[in-house]
This record gives C-alpha cells, sequence and structure tokens, in this order.
C-alpha cells in the first residue's frame, strides 16, 4: 500500500496505538486508528473491501442501534471508494446527540451495508441502549431540487452559492420525530463534499416541511454537480438526489474580449512595423 495516499491522523496514531477494526461477512472492513478519542481530536478511519462509491463515516451512540438517529451527522465524512482500492479518510470526534456506548460508523447511502467499530469518547456520559424503533420510512415522501442565485463571482467561475430544497410529507398515520438532512456535493454521484447536516422538526400525520440547505460550491464552479443525501431517521434512510450547474458566462466574455483586444494590439502592431518598413523604403529609393 502506498503510505501517501493514508492521511496524516490515520499514520501518526497508528504509530502509537493498536488500532480497532470490524470486519463484515461481505467482506467490508473499517479500521479505526484508536480505541479512545476526546472531542474535537482527529482520527484515521481506513476502509477495504467496500464497492466502489460514496461511504458515509461518522460518530455514533447508542452503539448506532437505531442507524444514523444515534449519529452527529453534522461531521459525517463522505468518502469516495475506487475500485478494487483501500479507502481513507480523516474524521473529526463529535459528540453524538445521545449518550454512549460510542462507535464510528461506516454505511452506504442507502444504509443497506453498516459496520461499526467501538470508540470510547472522554467526556460523553455513558447510558442504556435505546430500543424503541425509528419511523417507518414509508410513512415519510422526499423530493428535492437546487435553486440558483445569481452572483458576480459564480459569473467568473468563482465559488457560486446554491439553495438545497427538501420537501417532506408525512403520509402516515403517526407522528414522525428526530429526521435529519445530510449529504455531499459534487462532479460527480459518487463522492463528494458533505453539506451541513439540518434537523426536521416533528413531522405530524398529514403535515408538510420544506428545509432549505445553503450549499457553496467552492471555486472554480462550472460544470454540472450532483447534490446526493438522505432523510435520516427512519426505519431505512430516504435517499435524494438533484443535479445543478454553474455557467461562468462572464469568464467566457472575458476571454473573449481578451482574445480580441490581444488580435487587434497584433493588428496595430503589424501596421504600425508596415508602415516604418514603407518609410524606410522611400528614404533609400
Amino acid at each position: 500500500m502506498n503510505a501517501a495516499r493514508l492521511p496524516a491522523g490515520f499514520l501518526s496514531a497508528a504509530l502509537v496505538v493498536a488500532s480497532a477494526s470490524s470486519a463484515g461477512a461481505s467482506g467490508e472492513r473499517v479500521q479505526v486508528s484508536t480505541e479512545t478519542a476526546k472531542t474535537g481530536v482527529t482520527v484515521g478511519v481506513m476502509l477495504r473491501g467496500w464497492a466502489p462509491g460514496t461511504v458515509l463515516v461518522g460518530v455514533c451512540g447508542d452503539a448506532a442501534h437505531r442507524g444514523s438517529q444515534d449519529c452527529a451527522l453534522e461531521s459525517d465524512v463522505a468518502v469516495a471508494v475506487r475500485r478494487n482500492e483501500p479507502a481513507a479518510a480523516n474524521l473529526v470526534i463529535t459528540a453524538p446527540p445521545v449518550p454512549c456506548p460510542c462507535v464510528v460508523r461506516a454505511a452506504t447511502p442507502a444504509g443497506d451495508i453498516v459496520k461499526v467499530v467501538p470508540l470510547a469518547i472522554a467526556g460523553v456520559p455513558n447510558g442504556p441502549v435505546q430500543s424503541e424503533p425509528a419511523a417507518a420510512s414509508t410513512a415519510v415522501d422526499v423530493a428535492a431540487h437546487v435553486e440558483s442565485a445569481s452572483s458576480w463571482p459564480a459569473m467568473f467561475g468563482g465559488s457560486a452559492h446554491k439553495t438545497l430544497v427538501v420537501t417532506l410529507d408525512n403520509r402516515g398515520d403517526v407522528t414522525v420525530t428526530g429526521l435529519r438532512i445530510a449529504g455531499h456535493v459534487g462532479r460527480r454521484g459518487d463522492g463528494g463534499t458533505p453539506f451541513p447536516a439540518t434537523n426536521v422538526r416533528a413531522l405530524a400525520p398529514g403535515d408538510r416541511e420544506v428545509v432549505r440547505v445553503d450549499i457553496d460550491l467552492g471555486a472554480p464552479a462550472y460544470g454540472r454537480y450532483t447534490v446526493a443525501g438522505a432523510v435520516y431517521g427512519l426505519a431505512t434512510p430516504a435517499s435524494f438526489r438533484a443535479t445543478t450547474t454553474n455557467d461562468p458566462w462572464l469568464l467566457q466574455l472575458l476571454a473573449v474580449v481578451v482574445l480580441l483586444a490581444w488580435a487587434q494590439a497584433l493588428r496595430a502592431r503589424h501596421r504600425k512595423l508596415d508602415a516604418i518598413a514603407l518609410s524606410t523604403d522611400d528614404r533609400t529609393a
């Protein structure tokens, strides 16, 4: 393995402590560079044997017994896994929304593959594992799209501001609580930069909630982007996907103007040189 590909947090911690790991029957493995940590500390996470795509890695309380609703989704890291290659990431330890036992949780966006590794977090209290089930995923309909706002930086290829709009409809007969929206944005649908996790208010039967999440596309922002994520806290995360673009037309226009000005300057220079040559010929005639 090429050590240069490993994050610094993983290398430094691996030299000091024995790492904790979890392996599944299907071959997916998760390794964490330490068994104990404090909030705010960065630890290394190594993924092996995962299928190509995005794996969400984060910190959870309650041994992640109820899934993502036990996790600190705001600090999740979206790790892009490539074919036949291990993937490494640095994870900042954040206190989960529920007491320990705490774990580092790695999962596919759809939640069909989930692996956990125990992690003791100093200062986070321990409590009994919660047993109440999550709400049924079929009770909530989810739709998403992206809205754009014009700005001078975006027109020149600088950072572009977008707004993810997620609409949730509770079609069930019970109130749904503990929902959170998390995901990532990038040029490819299987990886990118995580956007801030957002809590959703309790949804009574028949309620509709429209959640707006600010997203920034880092410079240079151009072309097509995919925003992918899920609503967590359901029995099965409700995935969504939307696309957006940024066209830096002013930058393109500026490039044309510069080329025209350059061509005009060359033309003027050639005319001047021709005039000098003609004047020289007249004197020598």
